[in-house]
């Protein structure tokens, strides 16, 4: 769901970006950091940077448009323009204590949100290797040199007989539609659905009703022993979808 056989090169090209900012932190100092000083700046850069992936330009649009911050007010003169330019840095997340200013625009203010709390709870080390964890991915690996990662990858694919839903997001920017329609169609007992909705990749945390009912249909086709009594059944999923639309987006992705 909302993922890859493999990591595709504009996935590898995203986790480069964000641990180039890591790196260009002073105080990441090659990972050896001191760990009551770590490179808070480059890693919330990194996190800022990852949540562009997570959604899509409508989903900004329609969330934040160009409004501006509560009690902000935006330069209009060239000369205001380049004097908070110079003032409006990383420097922001420097310290634990230093709550990081707004920014004139509320598209700035929840990027900058989300850094300040990532670094609270996650580590910059941490951050380096998981991302790349992630460009290595890749269900044929390893295979020999003189293989064509293609033809592998179609292999490893083909050996899987497990039936199996792959849940795609229509405007997923990170891993994309055809991606999915890739890992489906070289599935030999694999199948696509597509989850329409403008919110990208984390739509399919936030589409419950659209995911519940495609993974219910699914178990019923594949593992009907578990739904002998389907009005029950629909009443529970109809229970958990209005229960899980209840949340906010936030509540939502508290647990990214």
């Amino acid at each position: 769901m909302a993922t890859a056989g493999r990591n595709s090169a504009w996935g590898i090209a995203w986790g480069e970006v964000q641990r180039q900012a890591i790196f260009t932190d002073p105080l990441y100092m090659d990972g050896k950091y001191d760990l009551a000083n770590p490179p808070r700046a480059g890693l919330a850069i990194a996190r800022m940077q990852a949540m562009l992936t997570y959604r899509s330009p409508n989903a900004y649009a329609a969330k934040f448009a160009r409004r501006a911050t509560a009690g902000a007010v935006v330069p209009v003169s060239d000369l205001a323009v380049k004097g908070f330019s110079h003032s409006d840095g990383a420097g922001h997340f420097a310290t634990p204590a230093t709550k990081v200013t707004p920014g004139f625009f509320t598209a700035q203010s929840y990027l900058r949100y989300q850094g300040d709390k990532f670094v609270q709870r996650f580590d910059a080390n941490c951050y380096v290797v998981t991302t790349r964890q992630i460009d290595t991915h890749d269900l044929a690996r390893p295979y020999p040199d003189n293989v064509d990662p293609n033809v592998a990858y179609a292999t490893a694919l083909n050996r899987i007989t497990q039936p199996t839903l792959v849940i795609a997001v229509v405007s997923d920017v990170l891993y994309t539609v055809s991606e999915h329609e890739e890992l489906a169609a070289g599935l030999p007992n694999g199948e696509l659905c597509v989850i329409d909705t403008p919110e990208g990749h984390d739509g399919f945390l936030l589409e419950h009703g659209q995911v519940t009912r495609a993974v219910t249909a699914f178990m019923r086709r594949v593992a009907p022993e578990f739904f002998e009594d389907d009005l029950d059944v629909e009443g529970e999923v109809e229970d958990a979808v209005v229960a899980a639309g209840d949340l906010s987006d936030e509540e939502v992705l508290a647990a990214e």
